[in-house]
């Protein structure tokens, strides 16, 4: 059974989208190397510097801070790291707004290929309404998010030290570690905060564009069916929601919303189960982990026992998988 034409679009809508995150955090990543080209003459000689202090033992916190050569990496660690946040703010506000722009565009074709046909007219939300967008993305304005980069990345980087100097570990071994493992915390913030803001952006363009086309009362959730699609998204495949509610997500969450026109028939689409079912059976246990697997192959949960809901004060409904010892008790 072929998709209808506004499922298809959608499925192209949202490569684009994908690709534009991916630029950008391929332009994030190519940034950092600056902070580590930065940092890496005071990590070696950081990590030099407490091997000789602790003497194969595990150096005290205390006596940590106050080396001379700890708080040199750490100054140095704080400028650099806050010189990557400023780039990495304006970067993604950047790519905040374009995502949001390109949500509305996206939403009145989406809208458009259904309601067209059918000699239905509709209002188009005014570009000028993406500063109200953008609030409604960035509840935590992303300032305040970034602020958390330094102390993440320092923070493991720290621990690292204070365990690898302990066990004796390679100077090099442990300087390579402190940034692979250590400071790239701070990358990883911006990352994801680029990422999920990001998607959050294009789908808040879509939905204010349904909810001010008059012609729009619900939309419906689609995830993205690859095999990076997580149990949840699967489990709430399909299903509408009035454009007023907001809808549960996940972190990085990719579903896409599909305007559903008043008036008009309904259509249909593979679903989640019909396009699950025919996966081979290592794509189903790569997306649903090899315990969820076991219980579906075995007829003891379907996709829809995979996805639960909880209400953050902050960021509303939220939507997470099912952790698997409760799909048990179940």
């Amino acid at each position: 059974m072929a998709d209808p034409l506004v499922i298809e679009q959608a499925r192209v809508f949202k490569a684009r989208v994908l690709l534009r995150e991916e630029a950008s955090t391929q332009a994030l990543v190519s940034r950092w190397s600056q902070v580590e080209q930065a940092l890496g003459t005071h990590v070696d000689a950081l990590v030099n510097r407490a091997l000789a202090v602790s003497a194969g033992q595990r150096i005290p916190v205390s006596v940590l801070y106050h080396l001379e050569r700890y708080q040199e990496f750490q100054a140095q660690a704080i400028d650099v790291i806050l010189a990557y946040q400023a780039y990495a703010e304006g970067r993604i506000d950047e790519s905040v707004r374009s995502q949001a722009i390109f949500g509305i565009t996206d939403g009145t074709q989406l809208i458009g290929i259904q309601a067209t046909p059918f000699g239905i007219s509709f209002n188009i939300l005014p570009v000028d309404a993406i500063n109200e967008i953008i609030a409604l993305t960035e509840i935590e304005p992303v300032a305040e998010v970034l602020a958390r980069m330094a102390p993440l990345g320092i923070g493991a980087a720290t621990q690292i030290l204070i365990q690898n100097t302990a066990m004796g570990i390679n100077p090099r071994r442990t300087a390579r570690e402190m940034f692979a493992q250590g400071l790239s915390q701070s990358l990883n913030q911006a990352v994801l905060v680029n990422r999920d803001l990001q998607l959050r952006a294009y789908r808040n363009g879509s939905l204010e564009q349904y909810r001010a086309s008059g012609i729009v009362d619900q939309f419906q959730r689609t995830a993205t069916k690859d095999s990076r699609v997580c149990p949840a998204c699967l489990s709430k495949d399909g299903e509408r929601q009035d454009v007023a509610d907001l809808m549960a997500l996940h972190t990085q969450d990719r579903c896409s919303v599909i305007p559903i026109i008043r008036g008009l028939p309904e259509f249909t689409y593979t679903n989640a189960q019909d396009w699950f079912a025919e996966q081979p059976p290592g794509v189903q246990m790569e997306i649903l982990g090899q315990g969820r697997y076991r219980l579906y192959a075995a007829g003891q949960a379907t996709l829809s026992d995979f996805a639960a809901v909880h209400q953050d004060p902050t960021w509303g409904p939220q939507l997470k998988t099912v952790p698997l010892n409760q799909l048990r008790r179940n």
